[in-house]
């Protein structure tokens, strides 16, 4: 059986040529976006955000990490506000998370849009001091708005 078509050696380089081209075509790699983290730390907090972020594309919010030096006994509550529109006419979401423990973990389930602002705040429960806040997000951008590059492998 012979797969390389031709009679002379010419018209045999040819095919095989146009062979490898096609096999070229079909061979690429596509790689997966990962979700952007966003990470802030604060010493001493005073009564307003712990952390402000606007988002520059559409996209979620996945999951976040909070880790406290210095965790009141009593806790805190953590409200997440995301702010949408123009400031004549606004969209505000929150949600409101309580943490007693120095580390947690939240999923604030939040759809954000391009010019979405968020603002996280944290308020000690009992008017204990709180020190040494760590702060960390991950968000996905749309999928619309990711750039996809496709690669032969040999590259």
């Amino acid at each position: 059986m012979k797969m390389i078509r031709g009679k002379t050696l010419e018209d045999q380089m040819s095919h095989v040529d146009q062979m490898i081209t096609r096999m070229a075509k079909n061979q690429t790699v596509q790689g997966m976006i990962t979700p952007i983290p966003i990470s802030s730390y604060i010493d001493v907090p005073d009564k307003s955000a712990i952390l402000r972020y606007m988002f520059a594309v559409d996209g979620d919010i996945l999951i976040g990490a909070i880790y406290v030096e210095q965790m009141p006994k009593t806790g805190a509550t953590i409200t997440a506000v995301i702010k949408d529109g123009d400031g004549i006419k606004e969209v505000v979401k929150s949600e409101q998370f309580f943490i007693d423990k120095n580390t947690t973990i939240i999923k604030p389930n939040f759809t954000v849009k391009a010019g979405s602002r968020l603002t996280i705040s944290m308020s000690p429960k009992g008017g204990e001091p709180v020190f040494g806040i760590w702060m960390s997000l991950l968000w996905a951008p749309k999928i619309e708005d990711v750039v996809i590059k496709k690669f032969l492998i040999g590259e």
